[in-house]
């Protein structure tokens, strides 16, 4: 989903507990959302998704990117 407040978007991959593959959409909403990022899954089940050590480091690196992104 894209809003006209989006000022920042990036996907990674992730797996759910079944071992699917799926993502994590991040992105920085500003303006109406007070500049909140926002994690989109995929889901309910594939909503929760188990994360590897170097897919945690990817994901910390892409939230602190979308938190400074204005």
């Amino acid at each position: 989903m894209s809003t006209p407040h989006e000022a920042y978007r990036a996907q990674v991959p992730a797996r759910t507990p079944d071992g699917e593959a799926t993502r994590v959409i991040v992105t920085r909403q500003s303006g109406h959302r007070a500049g909140r990022v926002w994690l989109t899954l995929h889901g309910s089940w594939r909503g929760t998704v188990c994360l590897a050590d170097d897919e945690v480091d990817q994901l910390t690196a892409t939230m602190i990117a979308a938190k400074a992104a204005r």
